[in-house]
């Protein structure tokens, strides 16, 4: 017969991040800098076990089960660069999973890193409401090197955008 196992594991405790920006100028440009930092919590966890038989059956079931998990440190920078209509920014995350020495059935966790960059365009036009951006145009990439590492093989992932918005009419919002 088919037998189902079910593990369910709830997490819960207070996080704090906290932030900073600022910005400057160097001659016609204009910069903002800022990073945010998450320390190390440990989570309180409550977990629920279930094995159930091929009709939806409960055979076993363990409830309430309590533990703890550690969330590792987070951090993150970011620089943009502004110019007229031209905006570029670059943006790095990164979570030390190697701190918490956190594994399981067939995985292991590495720090992980995301980089992201992009550019974007925008001529203002202006309103009864002030300058507001006009038409938009976007592209980004993103690099994300995951936590995860399943069988000695650390999950990777890249993407690409390509994008454009465009005003309301009264120039309040984007589409």
């Amino acid at each position: 017969t088919d037998v189902t196992v079910e593990k369910n594991v709830f997490y819960q405790n207070f996080l704090l991040n906290s932030g900073v920006q600022y910005q400057f100028k160097t001659g016609k440009l204009s910069w903002i800098a800022g990073a945010t930092f998450q320390p190390q919590r440990t989570l309180t966890t409550t977990e629920d076990n279930y094995i159930k038989d091929g009709s939806g059956n409960t055979l076993i079931e363990q409830n309430a089960k309590a533990g703890s998990f550690d969330y590792p440190v987070q951090w993150s920078a970011g620089l943009t660069m502004l110019k007229k209509e031209w905006k570029f920014g670059v943006d790095y995350i990164a979570q030390e999973w190697s701190s918490v020495n956190y594994s399981g059935n067939g995985f292991q966790t590495k720090d992980a890193g995301n980089w992201s960059a992009g550019i974007s365009y925008s001529k203002p036009k202006n309103t009864v409401f002030g300058y507001v951006e006009g038409l938009t145009y976007n592209v980004g990439f993103n690099r994300d090197l995951s936590y995860l590492v399943i069988y000695g093989e650390q999950i990777i992932s890249n993407a690409g955008t390509v994008g454009i918005s465009a005003p309301s009419r009264n120039g309040l919002y984007q589409y």
